[in-house]
C-alpha cells in the first residue's frame, strides 16, 4: 500500500477530470482547490506561524539584526492586511497555493464519508511509482499538536535543514548585505522584498504541509502548486463560489477504482466501463473496478 496514493471524490468530480480526454491526449485533469478553501479553516496559516518562528532561530543564529529579519515584518498587522488585499485581486491570485489532496488510507471510511459523497463516489488509486516518473511529485503533510509544549522543537528538527536550504538560496538573490546597506540610506524597500520573499516561498513549500493533529486520519499527500499561471476557474459548493485551478495528469497513473461502499457496486461498475470505452480507453475490464470492504450504511 505504501505506493499508493488515493484521490476520493463524488462519480461527477470523475466526469470532470475526463471532460477533455482523447485517445490522442490521454490526461485527466483534477481540481487544485484554493488554499483558503480547503476543509481546514486555518490551513496555510496554521503552518504559517510555525514557519515564522524557525526562520526567526535561523537568523538569530545568523545574528540577523532585528529590524532585518522577516519576523519583524511578518508580525506587524498592517502588512498581512495589504497581503491579504492583494491576494482577493486577480492578479494576487498567482502567489496563493493551491492544493490536490491524496490520501495514504486506503478504503478508508473517514474518507468516503469526507470527500466521496457519503460513500457514493469513488477513490482513484494512484501508483505513486508513475506519479514519480510523470514528474509529479507528492509531499505528505506532517501533522502536530499546537497544544503540545515541544510542538516548535518536533516541527524544528523536521523542517529546519529544509528551511534553511531555502533561507540560503533567497539569500544569494537578496544579499542581507545589500538590505542593511540600503537601509542605511533610508531606502526599507530591499528589507520588504527579503522578508516577503523568504516569508511566502517558505511558507509555500514547508508551512502547507504542516497540518492540524485533528485531521491526521486523512493520511494526506498533496500537490502545491505556487505561482500559478493557469487560467482561474470556480465552482460552487455550499453557496461558496470555490477559486480553483485545473492540473493536468496522466490517467496511466491510475491502477484501479475503488466504488464507495453504499453505492450499487455492479451497476456503477458497468457504467464507470461504458464511459472509460466511450472515451478511448481500451486497457480496462471489470478486475480493475473494486468494490469497498467498508460496511457502511446510510
Amino acid at each position: 500500500m505504501s505506493l499508493l496514493r488515493l484521490h476520493y471524490t463524488t462519480t461527477s468530480g470523475l466526469l470532470g477530470m475526463f471532460k477533455d480526454y482523447t485517445e490522442n491526449q490521454p490526461n485527466i485533469k483534477l481540481w487544485a482547490t484554493h488554499y483558503k478553501y480547503m476543509n481546514d479553516p486555518n490551513e496555510y496559516e496554521f503552518g504559517a506561524r510555525f514557519c515564522t518562528e524557525i526562520i526567526d532561530q535561523i537568523e538569530n543564529e545568523l545574528k540577523v539584526p532585528n529590524e532585518c529579519r522577516a519576523k519583524t515584518l511578518v508580525d506587524n498587522k498592517l502588512y498581512h492586511d495589504i497581503l491579504d488585499n492583494y491576494r482577493m485581486t486577480s492578479t494576487g491570485q498567482a502567489i496563493c497555493p493551491y492544493l490536490i489532496s491524496f490520501s495514504k488510507a486506503y478504503d478508508s471510511l473517514h474518507m468516503w464519508d469526507m470527500y466521496a459523497s457519503n460513500g457514493n463516489g469513488v477513490a482513484l488509486v494512484f501508483n505513486y511509482q508513475k506519479l514519480l516518473e510523470a514528474n509529479i511529485l507528492l509531499k505528505d503533510c506532517f501533522y502536530c499538536n499546537p497544544n503540545c509544549n515541544d510542538v516548535i522543537q518536533c516541527l524544528t528538527s523536521k523542517f529546519k535543514e529544509d528551511i534553511n536550504e531555502i533561507y540560503l538560496e533567497i539569500d544569494k538573490e537578496i544579499p542581507l548585505s545589500v538590505v542593511k546597506e540600503s537601509m542605511e540610506h533610508g531606502d526599507n524597500m530591499p528589507y520588504y522584498s527579503r522578508a516577503h520573499v523568504l516569508h511566502t516561498v517558505i511558507c509555500g513549500h514547508i508551512g502547507i504541509r504542516i497540518k492540524n493533529w485533528c485531521y491526521n486520519a486523512e493520511e494526506e499527500a498533496r500537490i502545491t502548486i505556487n505561482n500559478n499561471e493557469s487560467k482561474l476557474l470556480f465552482r460552487e459548493r455550499k453557496g461558496i463560489l470555490l477559486p480553483y485551478i485545473e492540473y493536468s495528469m496522466p490517467f496511466d497513473c491510475v491502477e484501479n477504482i475503488i466504488v464507495g461502499p453504499t453505492a450499487d457496486f455492479n451497476r456503477v461498475r458497468e457504467s464507470i466501463l461504458i464511459f472509460l470505452d466511450y472515451k478511448g480507453v481500451r486497457t480496462w475490464d471489470k478486475s480493475r473496478i473494486l468494490q469497498s470492504n467498508v460496511p457502511y450504511r446510510i
